[in-house]
């Protein structure tokens, strides 16, 4: 698809934006954006020129009068761009990548001189699209830098994680390994953060599977969950079949046969579903593989014979829907694994005295190789060619036929090139060619084939010895994962033990305090008469102060939990919610009430418990941020902490700092003209954890002017009650939390703002 991004309202189809466009005839800026979502739905590359042309000629109209505002003249400029993108992209798809190269150069000087920086990311992405088409990768790859550059410049978490994928990619191809893996774990960072579950289950298969080639077993499993656990959250099928189909043939190779083939069959079921006729041939062909190894893990004959038609049958499915869907290189494989498979039955048919059987097993096999060898020719994958050859040189071989062996040995040889990474199937040739050169009487080739034998059998001996080792430290890290899983179990249930205790203790502790209450009262009436009255009075006192201790505590907690969401903030969410209704922006307003629906869920959640872990206090306050952000545009926020801050494991008492924020931004950004920015900092140094929470807004002697805040104290109720909440925090559970306010000024006096710092130690926690 094109280019040209859009922010389609949502729910909006290409009727709706059709008629839309039929009724709304002005070239204005509205039939613009209408003509931008059109063109963007539109797949068919013979629709959407006419969109584009008119998007170019209404904007080209309109750059030419004088009487537009800055902020007009900006969206045509950028609009402009974005046409012109568009119109490369065509010339692109149509073949003709050189008319659309001098298009995107002068285009791209425009948007520049302009500082038009979202149409710079799509049309630099382009230009990274041209570069490939004409097979200069140095340029793909700087100017997918270059586009890659501007979405940071405006800060485009879509484009960014996008792009930063493409390039992951991209290196990876080139074999600049270390370059792809950082910009992989970008691309990652970057969707965690916005939860783009999609990209993210795409990228930890790519970190899945670079994982594997490096050895990281254990990694690679891991990465492959997260991918699956991703893939499920975006509803994303491919990526879902392809976390399946990893995982099964991994937990193969370590010889998890249980676990490949609990993997496998879901790749299965998943591309059953789907009808992916590839895929289903694959796992087919996977399963096939699990099951040989449990043939020989069988215990009796009659599981072995059940395994063994079950691998036929798959590999005879695998066949038949490759040759009907004319899948010739899934076919070719298929072929190839039937031929091994049948010369599996033909040695198992020797070994039970039944040379017929046998002689029909190998004729069959070696009618697959040759069929295998004719599609893999066409195909001119020298891989299969050459393990082909070899596979057939070793039938011929067997049956004598020195002159067939001869061929097809040294055909083999011949593509060694291809395969010179797998030192067992090389180790397999030269035996074999060793074995057809002793028995034509030709020591000298047969001695060189030896020498190769052995120089492989010591590479082959190395290898097996090195996946032995990977082998065991998989075993062992699944056994401490299990381990870890299983005294998880147990301390869950000692807890729950525990919690039952806690619970009968409870109930006796209330059914004798009643009791001894009772008792109390009864006592009481009936010796009040003979009360002095000083103890009267004494006990009144006391219940007096106690009262008063209770009453005081109580208020401090109703501050607290009032400060945690200010009724104001609803009540203004849900006017600009039925705002955004009335005036038609379902977008909006339908992000709105998701902002507004997780918040008030984070609150609840988190008012249920005395702590919380850091990663569900930053996704409240980014969802409160975004909801004021949403209902004052002119408020900006920034959520500041390093990439190794370990956001599980910090812990703080709920909404400690969600009062502070709302405080900055109700009297700091609220009454500034222009808005302004709130920054939020987490760090973690010396066992604690310190959050500053820094506004440039008007600073708190201008607010207590306005009347907002109180100027008694500086602060406002919501900062007061969070001091007290604080102070009551220490005392009851022993902690030392530390808030700090300070103003900003500059040389003369005038404010830049408030910080605060809120200091909260983590060895209690």
């Amino acid at each position: 698809m094109h280019v040209c991004a859009t922010n389609c309202l949502a729910g909006n189809t290409i009727q709706k934006v059709e008629w839309a466009l039929k009724n709304h005839l002005q070239k204005d800026s509205i039939r613009c954006e209408l003509l931008k979502q059109r063109i963007e739905m539109e797949p068919d590359d013979r629709v959407w020129p006419k969109f584009n042309d008119e998007l170019i000629s209404i904007v080209s109209r309109k750059l030419k009068s004088k009487q537009l505002s800055k902020k007009g003249r900006f969206f045509y400029q950028e609009t402009y761009c974005i046409a012109k993108n568009n119109q490369a992209y065509l010339l692109m798809s149509q073949g003709e990548a050189k008319k659309a190269y001098p298009l995107l150069k002068k285009t791209i000087k425009i948007a520049e001189k302009n500082h038009l920086n979202q149409a710079c990311v799509y049309l630099y992405s382009s230009l990274a699209n041209y570069y490939e088409i004409i097979g200069d990768y140095d340029g793909l790859i700087n100017y997918a830098k270059k586009a890659l550059e501007f979405a940071e410049k405006i800060n485009d978490p879509e484009q960014i994680s996008t792009l930063t994928a493409n390039l992951s990619y991209s290196l990876g191809l080139f074999e600049r390994n270390e370059e792809a893996r950082y910009y992989l774990l970008k691309s990652i960072a970057v969707a965690k953060k916005h939860k783009r579950y999609g990209v993210l289950s795409h990228d930890y298969y790519l970190l899945a599977v670079e994982e594997c080639e490096h050895g990281n077993i254990s990694k690679s499993i891991e990465c492959g969950l997260l991918s699956l656990k991703y893939s499920k959250k975006s509803h994303s099928r491919d990526n879902e079949l392809a976390a399946y189909r990893h995982l099964g043939t991994l937990y193969n190779k370590f010889d998890e046969l249980d676990k490949a083939e609990e993997y496998l069959k879901k790749s299965l079921y998943l591309a059953r579903k789907m009808n992916v006729k590839e895929e289903i041939s694959h796992s087919y062909i996977n399963l096939s593989n699990v099951y040989l190894k449990q043939v020989e893990r069988a215990k009796t004959a009659s599981e072995k014979a059940k395994l063994l038609d079950r691998i036929e049958a798959y590999l005879l499915k695998a066949l038949d829907i490759t040759k009907r869907s004319q899948l010739k290189e899934v076919h070719a494989y298929a072929l190839y694994k039937y031929a091994m498979f049948q010369l599996h039955q033909a040695t198992l048919a020797k070994k039970s005295t039944n040379p017929e059987s046998a002689q029909k097993y190998r004729e069959a096999s070696k009618k697959n190789y040759l069929e295998s060898l004719v599609l893999s020719e066409e195909l001119d994958d020298e891989q299969m060619i050459c393990e082909t050859h070899n596979q057939l040189a070793a039938i011929y071989l067997n049956e004598n036929n020195l002159q067939q062996a001869v061929f097809h040995g040294t055909k083999s040889y011949a593509l060694l090139g291809s395969i010179e990474d797998q030192p067992e199937t090389v180790m397999s040739i030269a035996t074999t060619l060793k074995k057809i050169f002793q028995a034509q009487k030709n020591f000298k080739l047969a001695f060189e084939m030896g020498q190769l034998e052995h120089r492989m059998s010591n590479k082959v001996f190395n290898l097996e010895n090195k996946t032995k080792v990977v082998k065991a430290d998989f075993k062992i890290q699944q056994q401490v994962r299990e381990a870890q899983i299983d005294l998880l179990k147990q301390k869950n249930e000692l807890v729950s033990l525990q919690s039952e205790r806690k619970n009968l203790y409870l109930v006796v502790f209330v059914v004798g305090f009643l009791f001894i209450g009772l008792v109390a009262l009864f006592l009481f009436i009936r010796f009040k008469q003979r009360k002095k009255t000083e103890l009267l009075a004494q006990k009144m006192a006391d219940a007096e102060l106690i009262f008063e201790q209770k009453q005081r505590a109580s208020e401090s907690e109703i501050k607290a939990i009032k400060s945690q969401m200010n009724p104001h903030f609803f009540y203004n969410a849900l006017n600009s919610i039925q705002g955004y209704v009335l005036t038609g922006e379902q977008q909006k307003a339908s992000e709105s009430i998701g902002l507004f629906s997780e918040l008030s869920r984070s609150v609840l959640e988190s008012s249920r418990t005395n702590e919380i872990a850091l990663y569900d206090e930053l996704e409240l306050l980014e969802s409160y941020l975004k909801l004021e952000c949403m209902r004052m545009p002119k408020i900006r926020y920034e959520i500041e902490y390093s990439a190794d801050l370990r956001l599980y494991d910090l812990f703080l008492p709920p909404m400690i700092v969600q009062p502070i924020v709302e405080n900055s931004v109700k009297h700091g950004l609220a009454n500034k003209e222009n808005g302004g920015l709130i920054t939020l900092r987490f760090v973690s140094e010396e066992n604690t954890l310190r959050i500053e929470i820094e506004d440039d807004g008007i600073g708190r002697e201008a607010a207590g002017k306005i009347g907002s805040m109180k100027p008694r104290k500086g602060s406002s109720f919501s900062t007061e009650a969070n001091m007290t909440r604080i102070e009551l925090l220490n005392e009851s559970y022993g902690l030392a939390i530390t808030q700090e306010i300070l103003d900003k000024e500059d040389e003369h006096g005038n404010s830049l703002g408030t910080l605060i710092i809120l200091v909260i130690p983590q060895d209690t926690y």
